[in-house]
């Protein structure tokens, strides 16, 4: 008897434990923090395996984040393909402004980080050919002065 009674009072902490679990995963769930609702679901389902309500969400949750992973590659592809179309009209500023908005979707992407390097460094060759060119015309300036004195 003394055994039983054991028994239902783990069952009864197991219970409450699950119920728990779910109450938070439910919650995370409602507040679209999908990955970690998942993990609360996947643990009340290693509490209760025989449950099929955790599996039922998390299936609903790898729908949705799938979703979100198509949506975001697209919206990725987008920028990129904007930001290259900035690149070849030459406007440098609103090129970099996708790359960037593209690297906030996707850090780990080498290939905006290479253009946003590749237009940095066309910055920095016309910034020092433009000073040399106003450096040039200065010194022509002078000498022009110098000559028609």
């Amino acid at each position: 008897m003394q055994k039983r009674i054991k028994e239902t009072e783990a069952l009864a902490i197991k219970q409450v434990s699950y119920d728990k679990l779910i109450e938070d995963a439910d919650n995370l769930y409602i507040a679209k923090k999908y990955k970690k609702a998942k993990e609360k679901y996947l643990e009340a389902e290693n509490a209760f395996p025989e449950q099929t309500y955790p599996q039922e969400i998390i299936n609903k949750i790898d729908q949705v984040l799938i979703k979100e992973s198509v949506e975001n590659q697209k919206r990725y592809d987008d920028l990129v393909a904007e930001g290259d179309i900035f690149l070849l009209d030459l406007d440098y500023l609103k090129a970099i402004e996708k790359f960037e908005k593209a690297l906030d979707l996707k850090p780990n992407e080498q290939y905006p980080k290479g253009k946003i390097a590749e237009i940095t460094e066309i910055n920095s060759i016309l910034t020092e050919e433009k000073t040399t060119q106003e450096n040039y015309e200065k010194a022509i300036a002078a000498a022009d002065n110098f000559f028609t004195q």
